[in-house]
């Protein structure tokens, strides 16, 4: 096929080149390394690993360490603490009762 699309190239060149494709060697095929096939546990040694495995995890997040700061709010006067209290105001400036009745929400 090369020597038909390439006027330049010699029949015994392209035959060099096909010899040389000949010639390089086989790869190897990989096999998969035989390992002995793990055994197949009962369901309630499976549940036994699970619940040991579930225990350990417990245990290792009961026992790190870990340091949190403290919280502390900041110190606020009475007064600071009452302005923020904001009292119910009906649109004629009287302050609403804590409970209402059925009229008032209305």
């Amino acid at each position: 096929m090369k020597s038909i699309c390439d006027p330049d190239t010699s029949d015994e060149e392209s035959n060099t080149i096909t010899m040389h494709k000949k010639v390089s060697k086989p790869k190897p095929r990989r096999t998969k390394p035989t390992s002995p096939k793990p055994m197949r546990m009962s369901a309630k040694q499976a549940m036994e690993n699970m619940h040991k495995i579930k225990s350990e995890s417990n245990r290792m997040l009961r026992e790190k360490q870990v340091s949190l700061p403290y919280h502390r709010p900041k110190a606020l006067s009475l007064k600071d603490i009452l302005s923020r209290r904001k009292t119910a105001v009906t649109s004629d400036g009287k302050a609403l009762p804590i409970k209402m009745n059925n009229d008032q929400l209305k």
